[in-house]
């Protein structure tokens, strides 16, 4: 087809006479701010006038009234060298031809006649002194009123003149940015859609360029039966093919604030891999009650989330990043003061264990993780005691209609990975089936929102084959998809949504997921990367702002979390971890062996007595004549962040026994009590 056969050649030749929609789109509020957006507006703006211009002006008409009275002096002073016919003439004749010439370069009449004033002025004036003599009254009067009238006159001429170059070079950059969306309209019409195209962003370093349209209304253009924004999403591909770019560099979205007709289209240029963005070093204790950041858009901006009454669910292929996306979430939920951190990971606690190493090392009172459980079993004790737990804040009436968290009443976080271990694939071991597992899951979802009991769960899958119920994937209203192998498991991501499950299907970078949020649906998400090192970090400081379980819900979850880091699989797991760190384990204490008999008799005068048994002696005081058994001495010690073995534990009572401090109960209850009339400190140390 030739260029005087194209129906849209009147589109390149001028895009400004076409008419557009009469559709007000001035007050979007989706459409972000331009610099220079005041020039797409026809409405006429009065004449601004640079502050400056006034004195230079003044300045300006100072220096001509001098130099008029310099010439004056010097015509008059030879009189017959220059005629006085002659000086009217050349006056006038360069009067003409300066503001002929301003006229022609500038196109500004106010400049041209202000100019045109100026030199009739010197004109008149000069054939006036000429006549009448430089020195008389009347003359002087004669320059300076004009003068001065002029100098005033000249900051309007020359403050119109550069607004009518800003006002030129506005409309230029309308008409180069009218042509560009028209460009854009075309192509979609070549598609079989009718749009008009509201703006386009041109992209940052690295970014992406957005199109902000509106999909026409049905009938207008004739024949136009108008276009679901799905149908509108499905063209994606053809768009990348059209411009040379991978299948994934194209994508389409609504803006939060819009109607149904309106979309984005963001078209990432760059090809390659995306660089990683880790995770910024902002050290500061936060809320879980404000919105933190994940990730970033594909226009740089921060993605950010408020986990507040909602369950996350994370979908994704193996390899996609759903650990690097899990250790983010851990990594902004570990700065905030008022939630608290429980995890299953049943792959060995593999995906928990650095969060937990500087604890274990001593280097901090509290874990990040404050219950782990990396077992089936201990999975099951984790979730009887959440509900339980929940239960307890609901019957509380804590807050009217839902608990706000806060230091004293901290957010309860369950971080499930690997969710297929623990509720998929049938699985049925040691009396512990998927099917309970999930139900107890799901039960936890569904009733203790209120309580403020949030969920973050990770799987290949969102079909019941590894979710075990639907109960979890229908009450998470945070859905972030990750890569998927094929368009189907998308659709187990975003059921409703064919086009984003075509996006999680097309996405080639780690790390890349679109999130759903109520509604809403995100663009492409680019997600923080975590390392080995930032983890370190934020785990070493932030051990020090873990809060706790309130009194009444530790004590509602009961043994089961007393006792989560003294029976045995906790106490398993904390040896493996200080045999890892090379942390020697204190000596087991066998009853048959002499040496432990002597040195249990040895008490060494300058030795200082050990922080935790100083603990366990105040906590005996506190209790009084009740006592504490070792067992819940060792829990209460684990509670707050100071694990002491039971045999150190009980070596240490048996000393302060010898001392006269405590004393035992004996059978059946084998309580320790503190004995009246001692402080905490007395007696040798450890």
């Amino acid at each position: 087809m030739s260029d005087d056969e194209n129906p849209w050649r009147e589109y390149w030749e001028d895009p400004v006479s076409i008419d557009r929609d009469d559709e007000d789109t001035s007050a979007l509020p989706f459409l972000p701010p331009l610099p220079g957006q005041d020039a797409r507006s026809t409405v006429r703006r009065p004449v601004e006038v640079e502050q400056h211009l006034w004195p230079h002006c003044l300045e300006s008409g100072a220096l001509a009234i001098a130099a008029l009275l310099v010439t004056a002096w010097a015509l008059n002073r030879f009189p017959q060298a220059v005629p006085t016919w002659a000086i009217a003439s050349t006056g006038l004749v360069l009067a003409v031809i300066v503001a002929g010439t301003a006229l022609q370069v500038t196109m500004s009449v106010p400049v041209a006649a202000w100019l045109l004033g100026w030199g009739l002025l010197a004109a008149g004036w000069l054939t006036a002194a000429r006549l009448a003599g430089l020195w008389h009254p009347v003359l002087w009067f004669a320059l300076i009123i004009p003068g001065l009238v002029l100098a005033v006159l000249g900051a309007p001429a020359i403050g119109h003149h550069r607004d009518e170059i800003r006002r030129a070079a506005g409309d230029a950059e309308k008409r180069r940015a009218e042509r560009k969306l028209r460009k854009w309209e075309i192509m979609f019409r070549q598609l079989g859609v009718s749009a008009r195209i509201l703006l386009e962003r041109e992209p940052e370093e690295g970014g992406v360029r957005e199109v902000y349209g509106r999909v026409s209304k049905p009938g207008d253009p004739p024949g136009w039966r108008g276009i679901q924004f799905s149908q509108l999403a499905a063209l994606a591909p053809l768009i990348a093919a059209a411009r040379r770019l991978p299948e994934d560099a194209v994508q389409f979205s609504q803006p939060k604030g819009s109607s149904s007709a309106d979309f984005v289209l963001h078209l990432r240029e760059e090809t390659g891999p995306r660089a990683d963005v880790y995770l910024p070093a902002e050290n500061q204790p936060r809320t879980i009650n404000r919105p933190f950041a994940l990730g970033v858009l594909a226009n740089k901006r921060p993605f950010e989330l408020l986990y507040r009454e909602v369950t996350v669910i994370i979908i994704g292929v193996k390899g996609s990043g759903k650990t690097n996306l899990e250790n983010v979430f851990i990594a902004q939920l570990a700065r905030c003061i008022d939630a608290v951190i429980f995890m299953i990971d049943l792959k060995g606690g593999r995906a928990a264990r650095p969060w937990m190493m500087p604890w274990v090392q001593g280097d901090t009172p509290r874990p990040v993780i404050d219950w782990l459980a990396t077992t089936r079993e201990e999975a099951d004790l984790m979730l009887d005691a959440l509900l339980a737990g929940g239960a307890a804040r609901a019957r509380s009436g804590q807050g009217w209609e839902k608990i706000i968290p806060d230091a004293d009443t901290p957010a309860v976080i369950l971080v499930c990975d690997e969710t297929a271990v623990m509720t998929g694939h049938g699985i049925r071991k040691d009396g512990l089936s998927n099917f309970t597992l999930a139900q107890k899951l799901s039960q936890l979802v569904e009733t203790y929102r209120s309580e403020a009991f949030e969920q973050l769960i990770a799987a290949l899958r969102g079909n019941v084959d590894i979710m075990g119920t639907t109960g979890v994937k229908a009450m998470s209203e945070v859905r972030i998809g990750l890569r998927v192998t094929q368009a189907s498991d998308g659709s187990s991501v975003f059921p409703d949504d064919p086009h984003a499950a075509q996006v999680l299907a097309r996405i080639r970078d780690k790390g890349d997921g679109i999130a759903k949020v109520g509604a809403d649906l995100s663009p492409k998400i680019h997600f923080y990367r975590m390392s080995p090192e930032l983890i370190d970090n934020i785990a070493r400081w932030a051990g020090s702002i873990r809060p706790a379980p309130e009194p009444r819900l530790a004590a509602a979850m009961g043994e089961a979390y007393e006792q989560r880091w003294t029976r045995e699989h906790g106490a398993t797991l904390l040896a493996e971890w200080r045999q890892s760190a090379g942390i020697p384990p204190e000596p087991a204490q066998d009853a048959d062996d002499p040496f432990w008999s002597i040195v249990a008799q040895v008490d060494d005068p300058e030795a200082r007595i050990d922080p935790r048994h100083a603990k366990i002696r105040e906590l005996l005081r506190h209790r009084g004549p009740a006592g504490y058994t070792v067992g819940r001495i060792v829990a209460i010690m684990a509670n707050d962040g100071m694990t002491t073995p039971r045999e150190t534990i009980t070596r240490w009572l048996g000393k302060d026994k010898e001392r006269g401090l405590v004393h035992a109960t004996g059978k059946p209850l084998h309580r320790w009590v503190w004995q009246g009339g001692h402080a905490p400190d007395d007696g040798a140390g450890d």
